[in-house]
């Protein structure tokens, strides 16, 4: 089968170098090999065996061939949009529809994280703001457990804040902890990973609160306690939802038209642009921790 397909997608961790060299000895000229990434660099195995393998890269960064972000926000002035107007209005909701649910939510915080042993010392971060205001930890690193489909209703029906902290603070990588298990779930994300600047471009407009405006946990926790006493300051946290909506980014119907229109080309050393100088920074931020 590999031998006979024009077109094969490699994740980093799928095979040895011994099999993957066999592989390519025994690949036809025009087959494409492309090597699709999820993880930020610093969780990603040594990629030195793919130099001069791979024809592509699929990934959420920007200087990917396929760019793949875990979440994707048009607003209502996109071409897109206006294209499904009618469509989204059935099947979107606006903030007043909300506002009786989220007037329900308790003032606590949710993470759910499963990897306790991170670069960026997000579960340092996590400890100092629970002396300061309630924070539940789901999964490996805490002391609750829930499954997803749970986990998801418990997040829309009774929290407030989310803890989306990524386990690296990497160029462009956020993930699914803020797109999905906070947006989607009407819950405001409390982020750590890349820079405030890079969450703005990909973000809706005053949709999330980042540690680095905060001098400390306290102070994070006061104008939380802020938003908790001024119901108005909290839903313009929501607003978004009446300006655009979230879409699939449609990588599959991507990759049959990228594949049918690109040059080939060949990844000479694969790991120094996936893992060079500047792809992540966990540097400890002015929080004591």
């Amino acid at each position: 089968m590999l031998n006979k397909s024009d077109y094969i997608i490699f994740s980093p961790n799928e095979m040895d170098e011994g099999t993957l060299i066999k592989l390519h000895n025994s690949r036809f000229d025009k087959q494409i090999w492309m090597l699709k990434l999820f993880e930020n660099p610093e969780n990603t195995e040594d990629l030195d065996k793919y130099n001069n393998f791979i024809n592509f890269t699929s990934s959420y960064r920007w200087d990917s061939d396929i760019v793949v972000p875990y979440g994707k926000f048009i607003t209502s002035d996109d071409e897109r949009y206006i294209n499904k107007k009618n469509k989204y209005k059935k099947n979107y909701r606006k903030i007043n529809d909300i506002v009786h649910e989220l007037n329900k939510k308790n003032p606590r915080i949710a993470m759910f994280v499963s990897n306790c042993f991170t670069k960026n010392f997000r579960l340092n971060y996590t400890y100092q703001i629970s002396k300061y205001y309630p924070v539940d930890v789901y999964g490996k690193c805490g002391d609750k457990t829930i499954n997803r489909q749970d986990g998801f209703k418990l997040l829309k029906n009774k929290y407030k804040y989310y803890l989306a902290f990524e386990n690296g603070n990497c160029q462009e990588y956020v993930t699914e902890k803020f797109f999905i298990n906070a947006l989607e779930n009407y819950v405001i994300p409390i982020v750590l990973g890349p820079s405030k600047e890079y969450y703005e471009k990909i973000a809706p407009i005053n949709s999330f609160i980042h540690i680095n405006d905060f001098k400390n946990a306290k102070d994070l926790s006061l104008y939380l306690k802020y938003l908790d006493d001024n119901p108005r300051e909290y839903f313009k946290y929501f607003e978004w939802i009446n300006n655009g909506k979230f879409i699939d980014t449609k990588f599959w119907c991507r990759l049959c038209v990228f594949a049918q229109n690109s040059k080939k080309k060949i990844y000479t050393d694969i790991n120094k642009w996936w893992k060079g100088k500047k792809t992540c920074d966990n540097a400890k931020s002015q929080w004591k921790i």
